[in-house]
């Protein structure tokens, strides 16, 4: 397959050979993400995968059009994964999240033809699986634009655009806090101007602002740690076919005080620690809402999901993913105490033996503990740090 025309014309043909099959519902994909608006997630996905730092949603009660300035531009190959049946560009490739093809339909629960226009291939989808040239869009760069008109015949536009509107406004600080290269989300409706935005302040410290109408009105601090899922180290051996993709963990952080900024010139221990979340997130990316963990931090991973990425599947396939995320808690333990940041307070976040726990994320508990048994990683009455075997908890008169 060497151009459009050529896709277009393979595409013809197994339409008609479907019509010919009239016990094919084509209209399956309208049910294979049960959640609202969940189109939203899968193009933040694509465009975190073309190396985009912005994306724009613009809604109107007809359409929702969405933006972003991803490096690597649209091709025939993409075509053919949205326009085809499990014809996925990423399943090849491990640097990027998933299977592009399949999530893209999820946009059929809304509309019946969306348009993409790129600086090579502007087209619109007929039927789900035909692309047909339309002319380029003038002014648009190196941007790649979709638009989505609210035609689908069985949602109609005003449900189409409160879901949609609901979605953006539900994006929090999570959906920014494990990618790589997106850095700004921003989204227009009606007269409203909304974004969630990431800022670096150190490999490990990052900042989460949401905005409305310019003004910040939500905040967040974090203490994030990546490795990358080829490492190679006493739980796990390196995962085929990932190797270039990472786990993480994240911490939530509070200022000390009255304090309300942080102030890059202080160290952070002066304003800032850890806390508990109330509820630990797990994600593949974006959070898989369903998923409970039982901790009191966050993790990500590129596990294999559930089709509607609501929770995480169970397969031995994840398996060597849970222990990567129990080694990398180990290992962020040293850098905490480096920060100043282990303290007795610390240890409410990390998981304890009264913990309910789901099986698979008790390797997590395992590594934590054996990691404070066996290095001088608890904070002492006197001062200073020990190991858990090396220490004693008493009552406050013999200490």
């Amino acid at each position: 397959m060497n151009s459009l025309e050529e896709l277009a014309a393979q595409r013809r043909e197994f339409l008609a050979a479907l019509a010919k099959n009239k016990g094919i519902n084509l209209d399956i994909f309208d049910d294979f993400y049960p959640d609202e608006a969940h189109f939203i997630y899968e193009l933040l996905q694509n465009a975190e995968d073309t190396g985009a730092t912005e994306v724009m949603f613009e809604l109107s009660d007809s359409k929702c059009v969405f933006e972003h300035n991803g490096e690597r531009q649209f091709n025939l190959g993409d075509i053919d994964a949205i326009t085809g049946i499990n014809n996925s560009t990423k399943k090849d490739d491990p640097e990027r999240i998933g299977k592009f093809g399949v999530g893209f339909k999820s946009v059929y629960a809304y509309t019946s033809n969306p348009t993409v226009y790129s600086s090579e291939y502007s087209f619109q989808i007929e039927r789900r699986f035909l692309p047909v040239p339309v002319p380029g869009r003038e002014g648009l760069g190196k941007l790649t634009r979709f638009e989505f008109p609210f035609n689908n015949s069985k949602k109609n536009k005003g449900a189409a655009y409160a879901e949609v509107k609901a979605g953006l406004q539900q994006l929090s600080e999570t959906t920014l806090l494990f990618l790589r290269n997106l850095q700004y989300i921003r989204w227009r409706f009606e007269d409203v101007e909304g974004a969630v935005l990431r800022h670096e302040y150190s490999p490990s410290h990052i900042e989460v602002l949401k905005q409305v109408d310019g003004r910040d009105v939500q905040s967040s601090q974090w203490l994030r740690f990546a490795a990358a899922v080829s490492d190679v180290h006493q739980f796990s051996e390196p995962i085929v076919g990932i190797e270039k993709q990472a786990v993480a963990i994240a911490f939530e952080l509070a200022f000390r005080g009255e304090q309300k900024s942080f102030d890059s010139k202080k160290p952070i221990a002066d304003q800032l620690r850890i806390i508990p979340s109330e509820r630990g997130m797990v994600s593949v990316f974006f959070p898989a809402d369903k998923e409970v963990s039982g901790l009191r931090y966050h993790l990500h991973a590129p596990f294999i999901p559930e089709l509607s990425r609501a929770s995480i599947k169970n397969t031995p396939e994840n398996t060597p993913l849970f222990e990567q995320l129990a080694s990398l808690s180990a290992r962020a333990l040293h850098v905490i105490k480096d920060l100043g940041l282990l303290s007795g307070d610390f240890l409410a976040v990390l998981p304890n033996n009264d913990d309910p726990l789901p099986e698979r994320y008790k390797v997590i508990r395992t590594a934590v503990v054996a990691e404070m048994k066996a290095q001088a990683l608890v904070p002492t009455f006197a001062g200073g740090y020990a190991s858990a075997s090396r220490l004693c908890q008493a009552r406050a008169t013999l200490k």
